[in-house]
Protein backbone atom coordinates (compact mmCIF):
# COMPACT_ATOMS: atom_id res chain seq x y z
CA UNK A 1 0.00 0.00 0.00
CA UNK A 2 1.32 3.59 -1.09
CA UNK A 3 2.73 5.59 1.33
CA UNK A 4 -0.14 8.30 1.61
CA UNK A 5 0.85 10.30 5.07
CA UNK A 6 4.15 12.13 3.39
CA UNK A 7 1.51 13.33 0.26
CA UNK A 8 -1.10 14.03 2.31
CA UNK A 9 1.71 16.49 4.35
CA UNK A 10 3.49 17.42 1.08
CA UNK A 11 -0.43 18.89 -0.43
CA UNK A 12 -1.44 20.69 3.02
CA UNK A 13 1.98 22.29 3.07
CA UNK A 14 1.96 23.49 -0.52
CA UNK A 15 -1.44 24.76 -0.18
CA UNK A 16 -0.50 26.55 3.18
CA UNK A 17 2.42 28.17 1.01
CA UNK A 18 0.14 28.98 -1.83
CA UNK A 19 -2.00 30.30 0.88
CA UNK A 20 0.39 32.49 1.92
CA UNK A 21 0.98 33.66 -1.48
CA UNK A 22 -2.66 34.83 -1.99
CA UNK A 23 -2.62 36.72 1.03
CA UNK A 24 0.44 38.51 0.16
CA UNK A 25 -0.71 39.09 -3.37
CA UNK A 26 -4.12 40.67 -2.18
CA UNK A 27 -1.86 43.00 0.25
CA UNK A 28 0.42 44.26 -2.19
CA UNK A 29 -2.81 44.49 -4.58
CA UNK A 30 -4.41 46.58 -1.57
CA UNK A 31 -1.56 48.50 -1.14
CA UNK A 32 -1.18 49.21 -5.46
CA UNK A 33 -5.13 49.99 -5.42
CA UNK A 34 -4.33 52.97 -2.65
CA UNK A 35 -1.18 53.88 -4.83
CA UNK A 36 -3.21 54.41 -7.32
CA UNK A 37 -6.78 55.76 -5.85
CA UNK A 38 -3.90 58.06 -3.95
CA UNK A 39 -2.33 58.87 -7.20
CA UNK A 40 -5.68 59.76 -9.15
CA UNK A 41 -7.16 61.58 -5.91
CA UNK A 42 -4.34 64.26 -5.98
CA UNK A 43 -3.85 64.18 -9.79
CA UNK A 44 -8.24 65.42 -9.72
CA UNK A 45 -6.79 67.70 -6.93
CA UNK A 46 -4.61 69.36 -9.00
CA UNK A 47 -7.10 69.83 -11.28
CA UNK A 48 -9.82 70.95 -9.23
CA UNK A 49 -7.16 73.30 -7.48
CA UNK A 50 -5.93 74.82 -11.25
CA UNK A 51 -9.82 74.72 -12.22
CA UNK A 52 -10.39 76.69 -9.32
CA UNK A 53 -7.34 78.89 -9.07
CA UNK A 54 -8.78 79.58 -12.38
CA UNK A 55 -12.31 80.30 -11.76
CA UNK A 56 -12.74 81.55 -8.12
CA UNK A 57 -11.65 81.22 -4.65
CA UNK A 58 -14.76 79.29 -3.70
CA UNK A 59 -14.54 76.11 -6.21
CA UNK A 60 -10.80 75.86 -4.63
CA UNK A 61 -12.16 75.05 -1.37
CA UNK A 62 -14.74 73.35 -3.21
CA UNK A 63 -11.92 70.96 -5.27
CA UNK A 64 -10.55 70.65 -1.71
CA UNK A 65 -13.20 69.42 -0.33
CA UNK A 66 -13.88 66.98 -2.72
CA UNK A 67 -10.35 66.01 -2.51
CA UNK A 68 -10.83 65.63 0.87
CA UNK A 69 -13.61 63.05 0.49
CA UNK A 70 -12.01 61.06 -2.25
CA UNK A 71 -8.96 60.46 -0.27
CA UNK A 72 -11.33 59.62 2.50
CA UNK A 73 -12.87 57.37 0.39
CA UNK A 74 -9.66 55.85 -0.93
CA UNK A 75 -8.20 55.01 2.67
CA UNK A 76 -11.31 53.53 3.40
CA UNK A 77 -11.19 51.57 0.83
CA UNK A 78 -7.77 50.36 0.83
CA UNK A 79 -8.12 50.12 5.11
CA UNK A 80 -11.43 47.88 4.29
CA UNK A 81 -9.51 45.71 1.55
CA UNK A 82 -6.36 45.12 3.90
CA UNK A 83 -8.62 43.79 6.88
CA UNK A 84 -10.14 41.60 4.27
CA UNK A 85 -7.19 40.39 3.57
CA UNK A 86 -6.10 40.25 6.45
CA UNK A 87 -8.65 37.58 7.67
CA UNK A 88 -8.72 35.78 4.96
CA UNK A 89 -4.91 35.07 5.73
CA UNK A 90 -5.68 34.40 9.23
CA UNK A 91 -8.51 31.90 8.23
CA UNK A 92 -6.34 30.31 5.73
CA UNK A 93 -3.56 29.73 8.58
CA UNK A 94 -5.69 28.75 10.91
CA UNK A 95 -7.38 25.78 8.52
CA UNK A 96 -3.74 24.96 7.58
CA UNK A 97 -2.65 24.87 11.47
CA UNK A 98 -5.52 22.63 12.05
CA UNK A 99 -4.81 20.44 8.97
CA UNK A 100 -1.15 20.28 10.38
CA UNK A 101 -2.88 19.25 13.55
CA UNK A 102 -4.86 16.70 11.79
CA UNK A 103 -1.57 15.13 9.74
CA UNK A 104 0.22 14.40 12.83
CA UNK A 105 -2.23 12.95 14.54
CA UNK A 106 -2.54 10.67 11.83
CA UNK A 107 1.32 10.70 11.41
CA UNK A 108 1.30 9.71 14.97
CA UNK A 109 -1.48 6.98 14.84
CA UNK A 110 0.02 5.71 11.85
CA UNK A 111 3.69 5.31 13.79
CA UNK A 112 2.46 3.75 16.91
CA UNK A 113 0.58 1.06 14.45
CA UNK A 114 3.63 0.50 12.58
CA UNK A 115 5.37 0.03 15.91
CA UNK A 116 3.06 -2.29 17.38
CA UNK A 117 3.53 -4.14 14.25
CA UNK A 118 7.16 -4.66 14.55
CA UNK A 119 6.68 -5.32 18.02
CA UNK A 120 4.97 -8.44 17.03
CA UNK A 121 6.87 -9.81 13.94
CA UNK A 122 9.71 -9.10 16.45
CA UNK A 123 8.26 -11.63 19.12
CA UNK A 124 6.98 -13.86 16.06
CA UNK A 125 10.85 -14.21 14.74
CA UNK A 126 12.05 -14.16 18.41
CA UNK A 127 9.95 -17.57 19.05
CA UNK A 128 10.59 -19.37 15.78
CA UNK A 129 14.32 -18.69 16.37
CA UNK A 130 14.06 -20.24 20.19
CA UNK A 131 11.98 -22.91 18.59
CA UNK A 132 14.80 -23.75 15.39
CA UNK A 133 17.31 -23.38 18.13
CA UNK A 134 16.10 -26.39 20.74
CA UNK A 135 15.74 -28.19 17.35
CA UNK A 136 19.04 -27.71 16.71
CA UNK A 137 20.08 -28.93 20.03
CA UNK A 138 18.05 -31.50 20.24
CA UNK A 139 19.36 -32.94 16.12
CA UNK A 140 23.43 -32.23 17.37
CA UNK A 141 22.44 -33.89 21.09
CA UNK A 142 20.79 -36.94 19.52
CA UNK A 143 23.83 -37.19 16.32
CA UNK A 144 26.25 -36.73 19.59
CA UNK A 145 24.91 -40.12 20.93
CA UNK A 146 25.29 -41.48 18.21
CA UNK A 147 28.55 -40.72 17.52
CA UNK A 148 29.35 -41.75 20.56
CA UNK A 149 27.72 -44.63 20.45
CA UNK A 150 29.55 -45.09 16.84
CA UNK A 151 32.93 -44.36 18.44
CA UNK A 152 32.72 -47.13 21.49
CA UNK A 153 31.30 -49.97 18.65
CA UNK A 154 34.15 -49.22 16.64
CA UNK A 155 36.33 -49.38 19.21
CA UNK A 156 34.85 -52.79 20.68
CA UNK A 157 35.33 -53.84 16.95
CA UNK A 158 39.16 -53.37 16.82
CA UNK A 159 39.71 -54.82 20.27
CA UNK A 160 37.96 -57.68 18.75
CA UNK A 161 39.51 -57.59 15.39
CA UNK A 162 42.91 -57.47 17.63
CA UNK A 163 42.41 -60.27 19.35
CA UNK A 164 41.07 -62.38 17.08
CA UNK A 165 44.03 -61.88 14.59
CA UNK A 166 46.00 -62.68 17.53
CA UNK A 167 44.66 -65.72 18.11
CA UNK A 168 44.91 -66.93 14.40
CA UNK A 169 48.50 -65.68 14.12
CA UNK A 170 48.93 -68.43 17.22
CA UNK A 171 46.99 -71.14 15.40
CA UNK A 172 48.97 -70.38 12.33
CA UNK A 173 52.46 -70.52 14.26
CA UNK A 174 51.55 -73.57 16.65
CA UNK A 175 50.82 -75.28 13.10
CA UNK A 176 53.90 -74.51 11.29
CA UNK A 177 55.50 -75.53 14.34
CA UNK A 178 53.55 -79.36 14.37
CA UNK A 179 54.93 -79.86 11.03
CA UNK A 180 57.23 -82.42 10.68
CA UNK A 181 60.55 -81.71 8.50
CA UNK A 182 62.66 -84.94 8.58
CA UNK A 183 60.77 -86.95 6.03
CA UNK A 184 61.73 -86.64 2.61
CA UNK A 185 59.67 -84.26 0.41
CA UNK A 186 56.11 -85.46 0.05
CA UNK A 187 54.26 -85.55 -3.04
CA UNK A 188 51.26 -83.15 -3.97
CA UNK A 189 48.90 -84.91 -2.31
CA UNK A 190 50.80 -85.31 0.85
CA UNK A 191 51.24 -81.83 1.09
CA UNK A 192 47.77 -81.16 1.01
CA UNK A 193 47.03 -83.61 3.52
CA UNK A 194 49.73 -81.54 5.56
CA UNK A 195 48.12 -78.40 4.43
CA UNK A 196 45.16 -79.60 6.48
CA UNK A 197 45.95 -79.17 10.33
CA UNK A 198 46.81 -74.83 9.12
CA UNK A 199 43.42 -74.41 7.52
CA UNK A 200 41.66 -76.09 10.73
CA UNK A 201 43.93 -73.83 13.19
CA UNK A 202 43.07 -70.77 11.20
CA UNK A 203 39.30 -71.52 11.44
CA UNK A 204 39.47 -71.89 15.06
CA UNK A 205 41.60 -69.00 15.51
CA UNK A 206 39.11 -66.14 13.76
CA UNK A 207 35.89 -67.75 15.86
CA UNK A 208 35.86 -64.20 17.99
CA UNK A 209 32.05 -63.44 17.20
CA UNK A 210 30.12 -61.45 15.10
CA UNK A 211 31.12 -57.64 14.74
CA UNK A 212 29.39 -54.94 17.00
CA UNK A 213 26.91 -52.94 15.35
CA UNK A 214 25.83 -49.14 16.66
CA UNK A 215 21.46 -49.53 17.28
CA UNK A 216 21.00 -46.45 15.20
CA UNK A 217 22.39 -48.37 12.55
CA UNK A 218 20.45 -51.32 10.11
CA UNK A 219 21.92 -54.74 10.85
CA UNK A 220 23.21 -56.30 7.83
Amino acid sequence: MPDTTGTSTGARRAESDRSALRVSAILQAAEEAAARIRDEAEARLQDRIAEGARAAGARVAAAGAEADELLAAARGEAEAERSQAANDALTTIGAAEEDASRVRAEADAATQELREQARAQAREMLLEARAVADAARTEGETLTGHLQELSSSLRTNAERLTRDIRRAHEAIAASLDAVDLGPPAPGPAHRRDRAQPRRAGGGAGAGGGDLEVPEFIPGG
